[in-house]
């Protein structure tokens, strides 16, 4: 079952993110991340006027999340919707990425966004995103500094 994210669903949408940063299929230097400012990205994705987070439960447990927004492009007249955050919990995500994703799509559209801007940190999640029509435009790159 795919929901909108409360509040209260933010301490698990952490631990999901942290099993996946833990776990999961993740490409890249390791990151420390700090949860208390994901937390808080959450909690602003939630109050700002094109932010969206869906939750996927399977068997009343969170399985996984995905966050965006909608916002005119920096480069044309167009909507488009960015995703910010997908996670899934690696023990108990079979399937549930391509569920969220569509979901973010319905939603990208009722809001009248022309594209999606995901990006993916991890082989699966690319997988995902090409299996469903995406194409990749741009390369990212990160320095430590």
């Amino acid at each position: 079952m795919i929901r909108l994210a409360t509040r209260d669903d933010i301490p698990t949408l952490c631990d999901i993110a942290r099993s996946f940063a833990a776990d999961g299929d993740y490409r890249g230097p390791r990151q420390v991340l700090d949860w208390f400012h994901f937390a808080s990205n959450l909690e602003r994705t939630l109050d700002a006027p094109g932010g969206v987070i869906f939750v996927s439960e399977k068997a009343g447990r969170a399985a996984g999340f995905i966050a965006g927004l909608v916002m005119p492009s920096p480069y044309t007249a167009q909507i488009i919707a960015l995703k910010t955050q997908w996670c899934v919990c690696p023990k108990r995500g079979r399937g549930t990425g391509v569920s969220l994703l569509r979901a973010f799509e319905k939603w990208a559209r009722s809001n009248d966004a022309t594209k999606i801007l995901a990006a993916s940190m991890s082989e699966a999640g690319e997988a995902v995103l090409d299996r469903l029509g995406f194409t990749a435009f741009e390369t990212s790159f990160y320095k430590v500094l």
